[in-house]
């Protein structure tokens, strides 16, 4: 784990590659990010882990080893249907509470899941988790937004892969990264008209891949509060990203 030094809002100004935006919401000290690894070897002061760190390693802020909780891990999700009322959507932060599935932990697994009429789809916290084959949707009357839903696919933890998903319906933010995401990769989905929402925090080297965005209206929608630095970190990359109209980079 990196943590900031009190007064200091260095770690977070790094990932931004010095061009954080406004971060006047962000408490000097309070930012920390991690990486998930395994020692191999101790040989007096040299600690050889198994992976390289993404992150610079400086005086500017405190670097810790943490034991990772291992409770939660290799759990499994399958062949499954969520279905909630077909109640209209009362729209952003008036939701009722009517989510899909939270994952905590790590290595654990969602596959061949369908979740309908959801206010939220799927929060993914902790490492190593794999979601496959998930299906989204909706037949619950929009909101006067034109969507039917806050967050689809929520992506909150580290190396973490959600690929073969389709989101046949529309949500204020159909994937979303934001705190804590780092090193996560979305593969091979659909959706009727993707938001990929940047939830500003620091989402950090998030890869988007082989996804077919639908009509392509609102591909690069963000939100998250203002005063939390700009939409995304570095290292956010997009690749074989397709639309039905060509949408402007």
């Amino acid at each position: 784990e990196l943590r900031d030094l009190p007064e200091s809002t260095a770690l977070i100004r790094a990932l931004y590659r010095d061009q954080p935006g406004d971060l006047s919401d962000i408490k000097p000290g309070s930012f920390t990010v991690s990486q998930p690894v395994s020692i191999t070897s101790i040989s007096n002061q040299m600690v050889t882990l198994n992976r390289s760190i993404r992150f610079g390693l400086t005086p500017q802020w405190r670097t810790t080893l943490v034991e990772v909780d291992t409770e939660g891990h290799h759990i499994g999700l399958s062949h499954l249907s969520l279905r909630f009322p077909p109640r209209p959507y009362a729209g952003h932060f008036k939701e009722e509470g009517l989510n899909g599935v939270r994952i905590l932990g790590r290595d654990n697994w969602v596959s061949h899941v369908h979740i309908h009429n959801a206010d939220s789809g799927l929060f993914v916290y902790g490492q190593f988790h794999r979601i496959t084959d998930l299906i989204i949707d909706g037949t619950r009357l929009p909101h006067s937004n034109n969507t039917t839903g806050h967050h689809g696919i929520s992506l909150l933890g580290s190396d973490c892969l959600v690929a073969r998903f389709n989101i046949n319906t529309r949500f204020i933010h159909d994937l979303t990264v934001s705190r804590g995401s780092v090193g996560n990769v979305f593969s091979e989905g659909r959706a009727v008209d993707l938001a990929i929402d940047h939830h500003r925090y620091a989402p950090y080297e998030n890869l988007f891949t082989q996804i077919h965005a639908g009509s392509g209206t609102r591909i690069w929608k963000s939100g998250g509060g203002k005063g939390r630095g700009a939409y995304t970190a570095s290292g956010a990359t997009f690749w074989n990203i397709d639309s039905t109209k060509p949408f402007a980079l």
